[in-house]
């Protein structure tokens, strides 16, 4: 079955053997691997989890990093996402200028470069098996290094990913099909 193609670490066991064996057995891969912080419940902190494991290996290991935000809710998203903050006019200093805050966040999901377009699209490429992603169309860079070997990406999340949960079978394994093709590509890419 395929979840016995995967390595699984149960931090409902032992929440510390995370923190000393993942370490390792990412090291052990050649290609890089997928990790995924799933719970139904919430508030056990698969978001805290998610930044600090991305973090580390973005800032410790200099590694580049695609974090996928599937969570309707965003949270992932709208913690690594900060608005940027403009100065407006004024004069030396500062003085007399007004505070524009652009709201970043927001932008990405007007222009569709969310986790929602990425598994409508991906519905339509688990029928056509030669057609790559455009993958800057989903993922947006939120810091790289300036020797430009690490970076760290995400896929933003969507409040409307609900949907997803509703949508019929045929659709749903459609869009987790081109979903698995979107993350072959990200590995090799």
């Amino acid at each position: 079955s395929v979840l016995r193609q995967s390595h699984f670490l149960d931090a409902r066991t032992d929440p510390s053997a995370i923190a000393s064996i993942l370490p390792s057995e990412i090291a052990k891969r050649e290609t890089a691997p997928v990790v995924a912080i799933y719970n139904v419940k919430g508030g056990v902190g698969k978001t805290t989890l998610t930044i600090n494991v991305g973090m580390y290996y973005y800032k410790q290991r200099k590694k580049r990093v695609l974090l996928i935000d599937l969570d309707a809710q965003t949270n992932l998203s709208t913690a690594l996402i900060l608005p940027i903050v403009e100065r407006v006019g004024g004069g030396p200093f500062g003085f007399g200028s007004s505070v524009r805050r652009r709201d970043v966040f927001k932008g990405l999901l007007d222009t569709k470069k969310s986790a929602r377009f990425l598994l409508l699209d991906a519905r339509k490429a688990a029928s056509d098996p030669a057609n790559d992603f455009e993958l800057n169309s989903y993922i947006h860079t939120i810091e790289r290094s300036p020797g430009g070997g690490s970076r760290l990406d995400i896929v933003p999340g969507d409040s409307e990913l609900h949907r997803f949960a509703t949508a019929d079978s045929k659709e749903t394994l459609a869009a987790q099909k081109g979903f698995i093709r979107f993350v072959e590509q990200c590995r090799t890419e």
